[in-house]
């Protein structure tokens, strides 16, 4: 994997950059939104 991956990537068929900064962004799943604070954002105020 060492040397094939900077082949791939200088090839252009293995990405060298992510769009996001979290595992969920690299795998494009929704933001996690902890339970606790859903009240807190479905009315705008804090407990």
């Amino acid at each position: 994997m060492d040397k094939l991956v900077p082949v791939l990537q200088r090839a252009g068929r293995f990405r060298t950059d992510y769009e996001g900064q979290t595992l969920r962004d690299h795998l494009g799943l929704p933001q996690f939104v902890d339970p606790r604070d859903q009240d807190q954002l479905r009315t705008g105020t804090e407990a």
